[in-house]
């Protein structure tokens, strides 16, 4: 099935996209970003390492994390639990637990801005029932420490970090640090040969396009795909990429069902893009206006801004494209790297 961008010209590439305002010529490029300030900052006062963590006689306790939790409204959704496992890679051991894992084991709790430890808000709980465990080589036990919002004061948010340890006789089995998020934002950080640049996803306004994009950035999807299509015409400025053919012909193999976020495409609008007027089809391909196209408000599902790196977008907006495909960039710009973060 041939993709349909918009009947423009024939010299347009057949493609997943938008359609646009009647073909003019290119606009002048972009202005370059301005100079960087000359002068210097402060040198940051470096943050204390992490510890890695050490096993005992074998025996490994390891966190299943890193872990994501929401807040809205100054208060976290979902109760904090932090998944654990131990398990053992030589011979048999012989394990006194708990089902309240509180009782057995010990964790901890640092706040990342001063990697200092957080002080108990109450004693953990005491309930629970003591059992013995042979742990044989090559099996695990897994549990989870349930509701740590209730014995950490989590509430300002941001980045934590957790360990855990099980004391095995006189040896003591330490987990590594693991990320703990305390977020109220999901962003996607973009890098490219002109920069970075951060989008942030609107998951209030379009969850389940949101929710598609995130789990197409954790398989890696994006990594190394190009932005195949560049327009920079009067009133119409704008990047798309996310192609896994690198034309505009590609997508992750399935379709989306659209939805209306009533988002406008003001400058740095992240939308889908469809197959020809099929509201239904979207998949992987993504655009980002540079400058606001209200004529594609309710048409398409915008369903993120970028909140970061405008100027990159810019850079990416202004180069060189093909003679034979005006749209179409002389050099690749590629999305070198393509990732989730979790911001307070």
């Amino acid at each position: 099935m041939r993709y349909v961008l918009f009947a423009l010209s024939v010299l347009l590439v057949t493609a997943v996209g938008l359609a646009g305002a009647e073909d003019k010529p290119a606009a002048s490029p972009a202005p370059s970003a301005s100079a960087a300030e000359t002068t210097a900052s402060p040198t940051p006062t470096p943050k204390p390492t992490l510890e890695p963590g050490v096993d005992a006689d074998g025996l490994v306790l390891k966190l299943e994390g890193p872990f994501h939790y929401k807040m809205a409204d100054g208060v976290i959704v979902e109760p904090v639990d932090i998944a654990f496992r131990l398990e053992t890679a030589v011979g048999e051991k012989e394990l006194e637990l708990n089902t309240n894992p509180y009782a057995c084991m010990t964790i901890e709790v640092m706040d990342d801005a001063n990697r200092k430890p957080l002080e108990k808000t109450g004693d953990f709980p005491k309930d629970g029932k003591a059992f013995k465990l042979i742990l044989s080589e090559g099996s695990y036990y897994g549990g989870a420490f349930k509701g740590l919002q209730d014995h950490f004061d989590l509430s300002e948010g941001g980045r934590f970090w957790v360990r855990a340890k099980y004391k095995l006789g006189e040896k003591e089995a330490v987990s590594d640090w693991t990320a703990l998020d305390i977020y109220t934002r999901v962003v996607v950080r973009i890098k490219t040969r002109e920069g970075e640049f951060v989008i942030w996803l609107r998951e209030d306004k379009a969850p389940r396009t949101c929710e598609n994009f995130e789990k197409l950035v954790k398989k890696g999807f994006y990594d190394h795909l190009i932005f195949h299509r560049v327009e920079n015409r009067p009133n119409f400025k704008l990047i798309q990429g996310g192609c896994p053919h690198g034309d505009g012909t590609g997508g992750p193999g399935y379709t989306i069902d659209f939805e209306d976020s009533g988002l406008k495409h003001e400058a740095g609008a992240v939308g889908m893009g469809l197959t020809g007027n099929d509201k239904n089809s979207a998949g992987s391909q993504f655009y980002i206006c540079v400058e606001p196209i209200p004529s594609l408000d309710g048409r398409y599902c915008v369903f993120g801004k970028v909140i970061e790196g405008m100027d990159t977008v810019k850079r990416i907006c202004a180069v060189q494209t093909r003679t034979d495909m005006p749209n179409r960039p002389k050099i690749d710009v590629e999305m070198e790297k393509v990732t989730l973060e979790y911001w307070k």
